[in-house]
């Protein structure tokens, strides 16, 4: 689990990355980023209910989503605020592909230093 300073959790925060943020996309993920306004690391994950309307499925999701994140946390720039927001292809992609998307997504969003960083095996692209 994030450390709880480390989650995306307050208004002013979500409203910082509105203003600021950089989207990117793939195909089963959205990434915004934002810099923040000290050296925090906070990072936040959300489903929408257009992508199932069960909250047991959206919870599963963004479980996935956290554990797969947490591979990659250790090597991710503090400063920085990130929220990933799944797309509909999430629900039938799997594990790995959703690692490898996620190291895409921060290797684009130049927040991810992978120098000394043990990326899994699955996350090889």
């Amino acid at each position: 689990m994030l450390p709880r300073e480390e989650r995306l959790c307050r208004r002013n925060d979500f409203s910082h990355l509105q203003k600021a943020g950089k989207s990117l996309r793939s195909r089963l993920l959205r990434l915004i980023v934002a810099p923040a306004p000290d050296e925090r690391r906070l990072v936040g994950f959300t489903v929408s209910k257009r992508i199932s309307k069960k909250a047991t499925e959206r919870n599963r999701i963004k479980r996935r989503l956290r554990s797969a994140y947490r591979v990659f946390y250790p090597q991710v720039n503090r400063g920085v605020f990130l929220l990933f927001v799944a797309q509909d292809a999430i629900l039938n992609a799997s594990f790995d592909e959703i690692q490898i998307q996620i190291k895409r997504l921060l290797g684009e969003a130049g927040v991810y230093s992978s120098k000394n960083a043990g990326t899994p095996a699955c996350a090889s692209d």
